[in-house]
């Protein structure tokens, strides 16, 4: 028997080698021959341009269930060679040519899944993919198709979750759970992985552990156990962010040996860069450049150096040889570090890089780098906190319109019902006068209360839009307003002052003060997140407790506040600068672990207009910008304390400024300006 298949098999390779050679597709027994080739093939363009062959020979608009195979062939070429519009193309090919014959299976469901994951790489409105993820949830749920129902929850959850509605996705997980729609192990530990991580994200800690722990139980039920390491490596990172530190080192202890048992590098080098976060938080940093040095030498001996952990692992190496006096060194590791992530476009591991090159250049008194990498963490910081809020409001903005599309097709609907309610009237108006006066009265009834709905709606709209402009205004966090709101303030606040001076000949001027929460970085490393939102919101109220009601204060982003008085002398200036800096030593924080948490500001304080005779096109922002270099200064000449710009003399040009914005150094040395420093 197995003699016969290899000639029948042998016999099909001949008939495929003759289409080969003469270029055509004549019979149904040269597709079939075709098709094996087009399956067994691993070249994707060549799969691409076989399919396109035997497609010819169908016609686009043929019913031949072979066509679903070739379609579907077809479409994971172009998809895994990163064709987006192709593979769409003949992803719907599929699914058209499935409605049509009425065919619904297994590969059917996964290429909607495959058309909702080009949705997500085209970056399409998120109610259109959850509306395609939510009907093949319906596909595979009616089906049992137990493993693509598992993929789509995953999918559905982190779209809810995406969107806010964090319970929502808990409790779909938690449904298909208890009706046991999901059976196999695999597809339970999938889902209970990501309910744990959704609950980490809500700060719902207890609830992620009771998961996290019920996924780990799976473990020896699995078809590749090495896939555990996912949810007992999510355990670490539950109790880094509750701060429970012996409980993270058991956890970090159980994945370590999990990593070793199963032979898997990448999963041993991540679980040692766990460790050097670790103690680079506790300020281990002997302990900590050991394990960074462990997952090197790991990744490096089974050659495993293109990956991101690889990377991280080299840069936590640079980090603790700054911290332990190699900073030449350091410097270098760090520097090769963000060169890899540049490329791979990791902007949040970006972020920190620069901080720690910044930190590192700072400590080697080389402060004109330090001021460069300053600079580049906070423009990245500055575009990373304004695509977050883009996609905020955009997110918002298509759960609006979602609702308010749905108040227009009620109202159609509803106004489709009086039609036709019209319709039948007018047939029966001859022989039921009574009736047609009844109806008129119901219709006349109906409009009424129809307008009534309609002024409601319109009031709910609007009090939406007051809510969104609310919303996109002031920091959720700290309740303070945001620097779009102070933004638009400066428009009309700025014009004021200059109209002022102009008319009444005085100096009636704007000081900015830009504050910044010293090693706030360390807060969140060594603490968690939760103690950091604390500092923020503390810091935040102490600072607003020392204005006068007069004086506006906005975060201006991350750990930086902007704060804006009016018609202040210099010796009101500098009082208020240090009551702002010593407001910091009425925060008195505990960690987790009962320790306390210190903290200290440095800020940077430049007035509007800069000289008493500005030049043309001087702006505000132009001040925002130095009193943005003044604290650069601050925090590369030791933290801690305040910086004042000021203009030796009266005749600085539009180049001058942007000179003293480049290089603050240079510009005290060339008289340009004088630089005051207190602490």
């Amino acid at each position: 028997m197995r003699f016969s298949f290899l000639i029948l098999y042998f016999l099909v390779f001949l008939i495929f080698l003759g289409i080969g050679l003469s270029g055509e597709i004549s019979t149904r027994e040269d597709v079939l021959a075709g098709l094996v080739h087009l399956q067994q093939t691993e070249d994707n363009h060549e799969k691409i341009r076989i399919g396109r062959e035997l497609c010819d020979y169908f016609g686009k608009d043929e019913d031949d269930p072979l066509l679903l195979e070739i379609y579907t062939e077809i479409a994971g070429g172009y998809y895994d060679i990163g064709d987006l519009v192709h593979a769409e193309e003949f992803v719907d090919l599929v699914i058209q040519l499935a409605e049509r014959s009425k065919i619904e299976n297994e590969t059917i469901c996964w290429t909607f899944i495959k058309r909702g994951i080009i949705f997500e790489r085209q970056q399409r409105p998120q109610s259109e993919i959850q509306s395609l993820y939510e009907h093949v949830f319906k596909l595979a749920h009616d089906n049992n198709y137990d493993r693509a129902l598992s993929w789509t929850v995953e999918k559905l959850m982190k779209l809810y979750s995406r969107s806010g509605e964090w319970e929502r996705a808990i409790q779909f997980g938690q449904d298909l759970l208890d009706d046991e729609s999901i059976t196999a192990p695999d597809n339970q530990f999938r889902l209970l992985n990501t309910m744990g991580l959704t609950c980490i994200r809500m700060k719902d800690f207890d609830r992620a552990e009771i998961y996290l722990t019920q996924a780990i139980a799976l473990q020896d039920q699995l078809s590749e156990k090495a896939t555990a390491f996912n949810a007992l490596y999510n355990m670490v990172y539950l109790f880094s962010h509750t701060g429970e530190s012996s409980r993270q080192l058991e956890a970090m202890k159980e994945a370590q040996g999990f990593s070793e048992q199963v032979d898997h590098v990448v999963y041993f080098v991540k679980i040692a860069n766990a460790y050097s976060d670790f103690y680079q938080g506790r300020g281990n940093f002997d302990q900590a450049r050991d394990y960074a040095v462990e997952a090197l030498d790991k990744a490096q001996e089974s050659k495993k150096t293109d990956t991101d952990e690889y990377w991280i692992a080299y840069a936590n190496y640079g980090i603790c040889c700054t911290r332990l006096g190699e900073i030449d060194l350091g410097i270098q590791y760090i520097k090769q570090s963000i060169d890899f992530f540049s490329n791979n476009k990791d902007q949040a591991l970006l972020l920190e890089l620069y901080q720690s090159l910044a930190d590192a250049y700072a400590a080697a008194a080389q402060y004109r780098d330090a001021l460069d990498a300053f600079r580049k963490h906070h423009d990245l910081d500055s575009l990373l906190g304004e695509r977050e809020r883009q996609e905020q409001l955009t997110l918002l903005q298509e759960q609006f319109d979602a609702q308010k599309r749905q108040v227009e097709i009620t109202l159609l609907t509803k106004e489709n019902e009086l039609k036709q309610g019209q319709l039948q009237s007018r047939n029966l108006q001859m022989l039921f006068m009574l009736l047609s006066v009844l109806v008129v009265i119901i219709v006349i009834l109906f409009v009424f209360a129809r307008y009534k709905v309609f002024q409601k709606l319109t009031r709910e709209l609007r009090t939406s839009n007051e809510k969104l402009n609310e919303l996109a205004t002031r920091d959720a966090l700290t309740g303070l307003h945001n620097r779009r709101f102070f933004y638009e303030m400066m428009q009309s606040t700025s014009a004021y002052v200059l109209r002022k001076r102009q008319a009444d000949k005085e100096q009636y001027d704007l000081h900015f003060f830009l504050l910044d929460i010293d090693h706030f970085k360390k807060v969140n490393d060594a603490y968690g997140h939760d103690v950091g939102d604390q500092v923020l919101k503390s810091v935040a109220e102490q600072l607003k407790n020392s204005l006068r009601k007069s004086d506006h204060i906005v975060r201006w982003g991350g750990e930086e506040f902007m704060i804006l008085t009016q018609g202040q002398d210099r010796e009101s200036v500098v009082s208020l600068a240090e009551r702002l800096m010593n407001s910091s030593s009425n925060i008195h924080l505990v960690s987790p672990d009962k320790r306390t948490v210190d903290m200290s500001l440095s800020l940077g304080i430049c007035r509007f207009p800069f000289t008493d005779s500005p030049p043309e096109g001087h702006s505000w922002e132009d001040s925002v910008a130095l009193a943005d270099a003044a604290l650069y200064h601050a925090k590369a000449t030791g933290r801690n304390r305040g910086c004042l710009l000021k203009a030796v003399n009266d005749g600085l040009s539009k180049d001058d400024l942007k000179t003293i914005q480049i290089d603050i150094h240079q510009a005290e040395t060339d008289g340009l300006i004088s630089i005051s420093t207190f602490t």
